[in-house]
């Protein structure tokens, strides 16, 4: 029995180094020229490779032939080759949807399940093949983690990666698709984000097109859900939406939606001027002449007057920034103004008149402290300069007073030295 079990225990060990470096897949495409080699190359530098993942895992065959390429390629060895695009996302399952083998890296196992409920699973199934399946995103042999900034997957390789399909219009042309998305992505503010041209912004946190679609499961946000997949990260402001009427009128009538505002791809940041004016975007563009465009008007002042409450506040505490003076109690109120300052834009998808001006009294309260304190220190500064000179010039006189005394003195001492003598 000792010897049967030490016979079988080596055998488990002498089989091991033939799949992991005697590999016949391996051994025989390294040889190949082209993209057979390439296949190779590629999976040398994956996670694949590095966590034990060999050729025959996903194309079936015997490794451990590599002098007779009819045993290695058996199909009585399960061998499939190239497996059909249709295959593809099945196969990946093999491994990805198993609870127990991808328990130990934590990640999970219901992407095939959401993957058959996407817009590129469903078509799939219907014999589309010009969608994406698990490679087209991920690639085939050169897997890598998707912590891995050289991964197709990589957050700020995502646009790119979805790019190649949807940039391509004569592929989107047979869907009626747009192939602009890509570009105008990269135009917007959450693209310019993510390609690090904003300063003291995380490209780590904006969203890409797999925060708003999905990834395995990816589909378009149905009308009614635009709000709430922009609330996903912009949740304040979807608080103070859903507060306002514009919410309301997109739950009844499908319309105003967060783009038909900031724009999809190509979005923009909020600014006063879209209070103002009959653009795309702008609040003119839907309402003029009424109640409603008046409010806007309104909107757009109390905004206009609070920055310059807040720029002028500012610009009075750089004022005394080298004064020597210490500054924190109004870097305090100013830090306190700022937050509210910020809440400002949220709130204004509440229409709300009344608190937005409440607001406002919050900032300007503030601010007024810190003009009416600089103001004071100013002023107090002023008067120890005029307090310096008038000791700068008491001081003159006593010294001009002293020096005609001692003149006094030493010329009484030199007439009496010549009398003695």
């Amino acid at each position: 029995m000792l010897v049967c079990t030490l016979l079988l225990i080596s055998s488990v060990i002498a089989v091991a180094p033939v799949f992991a470096e005697n590999n016949g897949c391996v051994t025989c495409h390294r040889g190949l020229d082209g993209e057979a080699q390439k296949v190779v190359t590629q999976w040398e530098t994956s996670i694949h490779k590095a966590e034990g993942i060999y050729c025959q895992d996903c194309h079936g065959g015997n490794p451990l032939v590599d002098d007779d390429m009819d045993k290695a390629m058996y199909q009585a060895k399960g061998f499939i080759g190239k497996p059909s695009k249709k295959a593809v996302p099945e196969l990946c399952a093999k491994c990805h949807s198993d609870t127990v083998r991808m328990r130990k890296y934590n990640v999970r196992t219901d992407q095939y399940d959401q993957y058959k409920t996407s817009i590129h699973g469903i078509q799939l199934e219907k014999g589309d093949t010009n969608v994406a399946v698990c490679s087209n995103c991920h690639g085939a042999h050169d897997i890598k983690k998707v912590n891995d900034p050289g991964s197709s997957v990589y957050y700020t390789n995502v646009p790119d990666t979805c790019g190649k399909c949807h940039a391509d219009s004569q592929l989107m042309s047979k869907y009626g698709i747009k192939a602009e998305q890509l570009a105008l992505y990269k135009e917007g503010y959450h693209g310019q984000i993510l390609y690090g041209k904003v300063k003291d912004k995380n490209p780590a946190l904006v969203p890409n097109c797999a925060t708003c679609h999905g990834t395995h499961g990816a589909t378009p946000p149905g009308v009614k859900d635009v709000a709430e997949v922009c609330g996903s990260c912009h949740g304040t402001v979807l608080d103070k939406f859903r507060e306002g009427p514009h919410y309301a009128a997109l739950q009844k009538n499908g319309s105003p939606k967060c783009y038909d505002c900031h724009g999809s791809h190509k979005n923009k940041m909020l600014a006063p001027e879209m209070f103002q004016g009959v653009e795309s975007g702008h609040c003119g563009a839907c309402h003029q002449g009424n109640d409603i465009q008046q409010l806007a008007k309104d909107i757009y002042a109390v905004i206009l007057d609070t920055k310059g409450e807040v720029d002028r506040a500012n610009k009075e505490v750089l004022s005394i920034e080298y004064s020597g003076r210490n500054n924190q109690d109004i870097e305090d109120l100013m830090n306190e103004a700022g937050t509210y300052y910020k809440e400002i834009g949220p709130l204004t998808h509440s229409l709300n008149l009344e608190k937005i001006n409440e607001l406002k009294t919050k900032i300007t309260a503030n601010t007024d402290k810190v003009q009416q304190t600089v103001s004071e220190f100013k002023q107090g500064l002023d008067m120890r300069k005029k307090n310096l000179v008038y000791y700068l010039v008491i001081i003159v006189l006593i010294v001009i007073l002293l020096y005609a005394k001692l003149r006094v003195v030493t010329d009484e001492y030199e007439r009496t030295a010549k009398k003695k003598s």
